[in-house]
C-alpha cells in the first residue's frame, strides 16, 4: 500500500470513529428526547386525570349535600351548576383518559368510564331531583346515596389507578433518561478511547514505515553521492512513493556509472595516444641519432681521405 493509501485509510478510520461517536450521541439524544416527550405527555394527562378525580369528588359531595338539604325541596342552583360542570368535564375528557390508558397498556381502566358516569349522572340529575320533589323516604334516599357512592367510587378508583400508573410510568421514563445518559457517557468514553488508541497505533506504524523508508533512501543517496555506485537501492522494489523516488535514484546511479565508464574509456584513449606520441618521438630521436652517427662517420672518413689516408674504411653500418 502506498503512503497516500495508508493516510487515506487513517482518514477513513478517523471518520468512522467520529461517525460512531456522532451516532451514539444522536441515538442517546433521540432516546432522551422521546422519553422526555413521553413523560411530559403523560404528565399533562395525569393533570387532566387528577382534575377529573377532583370533579368526581365535587360531583359526589354536591349530591350528598343536596340529600342532606333535601328538606328545601329542590336542588340549589349553585349545586346544580357544580354537578353539571363536573359531569361535563369528566365526559369531555374521557377521550384523554382512554388514550392514556391505551398508552399505558391498561385500556380496561377506562372501559366502563362512560357507563359509570352515565349511572352517576342518572342518579344525580334525574333520580335525586325526583326524590326531593316527591319527598321520598329515608330508605329511598339511602338507596340513591349508595348508588351515587358506588358509581363515584368506581370512577375514582379507575381514575386513581390510572393516575398512579401514569406517575410510575413518568418515573420510569425519567430513570430511562438517566440510564440512557449513563449508557451514552460510557459508550462515548469507550469509543473515544478505543479510536484514540487505534489511530495512535496506526499513526505510529505509518510514521515508522515512512521514517524507515526515507532513512534508508537517504543513506542510499549518501552512498551514491560518495561515489559508491555498486550498492543495491533497497527501496527500488517498493510500490509506493518512496519506490518511485528510488526509481529516479536508480536512473541517477546508472547515469553516474555510465559517466564513470565514459571517463575511464576517455582516460584509456588519452593514455594510448600519449604512448603513441612518445613512441613516435622516440623513433624520431633514434632516427636523428642514427643520421648523426652516419654523418659523423662519413665526415670523419672524408677528412682522413683528404689528409691522404687511402686506407680509411667505414665500418659503422647505416640504418
Amino acid at each position: 500500500m502506498t503512503i497516500k493509501g495508508r493516510l487515506v485509510a487513517l482518514g477513513l478510520i478517523a471518520t468512522a470513529g467520529f461517525a460512531a461517536l456522532v451516532g451514539v450521541g444522536w441515538y442517546s439524544g433521540q432516546k432522551t428526547v422521546n422519553a422526555a416527550v413521553q413523560a411530559e405527555t403523560i404528565r399533562g394527562q395525569i393533570r387532566t386525570i387528577n382534575d377529573m378525580r377532583l370533579a368526581n369528588i365535587e360531583l359526589v359531595l354536591a349530591a350528598m349535600d343536596t340529600i342532606v338539604d333535601r328538606e328545601e325541596g329542590k336542588v340549589l342552583p349553585e349545586r346544580a351548576e357544580i354537578i353539571s360542570d363536573a359531569i361535563a368535564f369528566i365526559r369531555d375528557n374521557g377521550g384523554i383518559a382512554a388514550d392514556m390508558a391505551a398508552l399505558l397498556g391498561r385500556p380496561e381502566l377506562t372501559k366502563t368510564l362512560q357507563a359509570d358516569l352515565a349511572e352517576v349522572e342518572q342518579a344525580v340529575t334525574v333520580d335525586l331531583p325526583r326524590l326531593i320533589e316527591n319527598r321520598a323516604s329515608m330508605e329511598e334516599f339511602g338507596a340513591l346515596d349508595d348508588a351515587i357512592d358506588g358509581g363515584g367510587e368506581q370512577l375514582n378508583e379507575n381514575l386513581t389507578a390510572l393516575a398512579d400508573l401514569g406517575n410510575k410510568t413518568v418515573r420510569a421514563e425519567l430513570e430511562s433518561v438517566q440510564q440512557t445518559a449513563i449508557w451514552a457517557e460510557t459508550w462515548l468514553i469507550g469509543l473515544a478511547g478505543a479510536f484514540m488508541v487505534l489511530i495512535g497505533l496506526i499513526t505510529t506504524l505509518i510514521v515508522r514505515y515512512v521514517s524507515y523508508a526515507l532513512t534508508r533512501f537517504g543513506q542510499d543517496m549518501g552512498e551514491i553521492a560518495g561515489g559508491n555506485l555498486d550498492i543495491e537501492i533497497e527501496a527500488e522494489t517498493r510500490k509506493d512513493e518512496v519506490g518511485r523516488m528510488a526509481e529516479s535514484l536508480v536512473v541517477f546511479r546508472n547515469a553516474a556509472i555510465e559517466k564513470a565508464e565514459l571517463e575511464r574509456r576517455a582516460d584509456e584513449d588519452r593514455s594510448l595516444s600519449e604512448r603513441e606520441r612518445m613512441e613516435r618521438e622516440k623513433a624520431k630521436e633514434e632516427e636523428a641519432r642514427q643520421i648523426k652517427i652516419a654523418v659523423d662517420a662519413l665526415g670523419n672518413g672524408l677528412n682522413r681521405l683528404a689528409d691522404g689516408d687511402l686506407t680509411v674504411r667505414l665500418n659503422t653500418p647505416f640504418r
